[in-house]
């Protein structure tokens, strides 16, 4: 899998993972909050749990810096608590974020989400935000996909 180590080997026909997958994520941090926030499509919950990454590192040689504050939310109820436990799992492991080219600007060689995250709490799946019915599944999947269960 792109922008994995040698650490782990996919069987290419039942893609089951032997190993531990780590990723080349660069270094940061991620912190886990909460906030009272409605979650369109979520009306059991009146709070929003807030993760926010800080990822960043310069590579001398190149003279490169690559650098992101990104802020994700998910529903802050038993599903959307496992799912950030899951992502916790995939920020140790650094699965979340890839250098690669940025869909929404263009961008190339900067760092891009490498596991979708939900970036507002409104707008639809157009706006990366809610409601978006099938998200937590999803995301559960794309990190199943890459190791993290």
């Amino acid at each position: 899998m792109a922008g994995e180590t040698h650490e782990s080997t996919k069987c290419p026909f039942c893609f089951h993972i032997d190993g531990v997958a780590v990723g080349d994520c660069p270094t940061g941090t991620m912190t886990v909050g909460s906030i009272l926030a409605a979650v369109p499509g979520f009306p059991e919950c009146n709070s929003a749990i807030v993760v926010t990454y800080q990822v960043g590192f310069d590579l001398t040689e190149a003279s490169t810096r690559y650098s992101l504050h990104r802020r994700a939310y998910f529903p802050d109820n038993p599903n959307g608590r496992r799912i950030v436990d899951l992502l916790k799992i995939g920020w140790d492991r650094r699965l979340l974020f890839r250098i690669g080219t940025s869909a929404t600007t263009g961008i190339e060689d900067t760092l891009v989400w490498a596991v979708h995250h939900k970036t507002s709490l409104s707008g639809g799946i157009l706006a990366y935000g809610y409601p978006d019915d099938s998200y937590l599944q999803r995301v559960e999947l794309e990190l199943n996909s890459r190791g993290v269960f």
